[in-house]
This record gives structure tokens, C-alpha cells and sequence, in this order.
């Protein structure tokens, strides 16, 4: 699945509500609500428990950014990871049962 399309797939992807010289806050909204919650509950224990999503969310933190943000920036980090891991093993071939 192309990088893009997997943000748009668990609705992690910021929708934007601007018109004109209207600039408004970026939501995430609609979806797989059930999908989207549970990458936002793995997004927590990855930050707390992994090193990668954790340094990650340490920065964001860091910089002061707010705690849903940084919630939602590890879940599209898990996802991207996840696609990639994917990828490559559909690409390699899955292993024989024998």
C-alpha cells in the first residue's frame, strides 16, 4: 500500500478545514474508528516501551508539543513501520511451510 494511502486507511492523516485566508486547526476525523483507536493504544506503550517511537516522542515532548499530537505522530510512525516491514517480506516471499 503506497505511504499515503496508508495514513488515510486508520484516518491518521491531518484533514484541513481552511477557505480562503481561513487557516484552522488540523483534525483527524472519520474512518476506522476502532482501528485508529488501537494504533492510538500501541502508539502509547511503543513510546513508553520502544526505543525507536520512544526517542521519537521524547523530542516532540521536547519541543512542547501537545500530547495528542504526539500521539498521533507515533501511531503514523507505527504505521509506516509496519507497512514497511510489509513490504518487504511480501517482496522476499513469505517462508515455506516445510
Amino acid at each position: 500500500m503506497p505511504q499515503a494511502q496508508d495514513q488515510w486507511v486508520l484516518t491518521l492523516a491531518p484533514v484541513s478545514h481552511d477557505s480562503g485566508t481561513l487557516r484552522e486547526k488540523r483534525v483527524i476525523a472519520g474512518g476506522r474508528r476502532a482501528l485508529r483507536c488501537a494504533m492510538f493504544q500501541a502508539a502509547l506503550i511503543a513510546a513508553d516501551h520502544d526505543p525507536t517511537p520512544g526517542s521519537f516522542a521524547d523530542r516532540l515532548r521536547a519541543a512542547g508539543t501537545p500530547h495528542n499530537v504526539i500521539n498521533t505522530a507515533v501511531a503514523r510512525k507505527l504505521v509506516t513501520i509496519a507497512n514497511a516491514l510489509c513490504t518487504n517480506f511480501f517482496r522476499k516471499g513469505a517462508p515455506s511451510a516445510t
